[in-house]
């Protein structure tokens, strides 16, 4: 089951997840986001020592390897 916001609502994982809920066969599970992923190496640059005491060393770790 998903966290539950403030409202009470149901929150989505991805901005994919909810296309794939609005639009009629559309399927989220033929696309990848992209957006964790970005922001993950965005982070691992502005933070290098963290991300290195994190072993994810000067880039974030890809999801499909």
């Amino acid at each position: 089951m998903k966290p539950a916001n403030a409202r009470g609502l149901p929150l989505a994982r991805s901005d994919i997840d909810v296309l794939g809920g609005e639009v009629d066969g559309f399927d989220p599970r033929r696309y990848f986001d992209h957006q964790e992923q970005r922001a993950a190496q965005a982070a691992a640059r502005r933070w290098p020592l963290l991300a290195g005491l994190l072993g994810y060393g000067a880039e974030a770790p890809r999801r499909d390897a």
